[in-house]
């Protein structure tokens, strides 16, 4: 589950940057880059006071039609990054706090609705050092789709008078697909 916001620059628009900041939880677990099981969550939950975790760049994309001034398709794409921190992994006896895990995140949209597809590639504890991988050994940490909800402050631009400075609520729910 996750909750992000950030501001499009402008809407329509293609291939626009949005950073959107909020909060995600998920948990996964797998074997580590030494080969040990482990079992990590998001947000921590040994930490009472947790705040926004998820960052994430995202370029995303609507449409205009062929006509000067008509309204923009219902319909758009984002692929992007995001980053969410503050997790705890458990690994035999040791426990890590502060770990961050990151990947790869996409949607297409119709109209308010998002179709989500989220791959999570990697896991970093507080140092920057790798704990698990995609790679090792080529199972994904995260591979899920789900549906989420665009909720921008306005739908009133056209493909000639842009909406610009538009705030936009994005929320998501995803399965495992793997």
């Amino acid at each position: 589950m996750f909750n992000a916001s950030g501001v499009l620059p402008q809407m329509p628009c293609d291939r626009c940057a949005l950073d959107a900041a909020g909060s995600m939880s998920v948990t996964i677990e797998g074997l580590d880059v030494s080969g040990s099981p482990y079992e990590a969550v998001w947000p921590d939950p040994t930490v009472s006071t947790l705040g926004a975790n998820l960052t994430a760049t995202i370029v995303y994309s609507d449409s205009c039609g062929p006509t000067a001034g008509a309204p923009p398709s219902i319909m758009g794409t984002a692929v992007g990054t995001f980053e969410t921190s503050d997790g705890l992994l458990i690994r035999g006896s040791s426990v890590l706090h502060g770990v961050t895990l990151s990947g790869a995140i996409g949607w297409s949209r119709v109209a308010g609705v998002l179709s989500l597809d989220i791959s999570a590639t990697n896991v970093y504890d507080t140092s920057g050092t790798l704990v698990a991988t995609t790679a090792n050994p080529g199972i994904p940490l995260l591979d899920g789709a789900g549906l989420g909800v665009y909720a921008p402050s306005t739908w009133l631009g056209t493909c000639t008078t842009f909406a610009t400075s538009v705030d936009v609520e994005l929320t998501g729910a995803l399965t495992e697909t793997f």
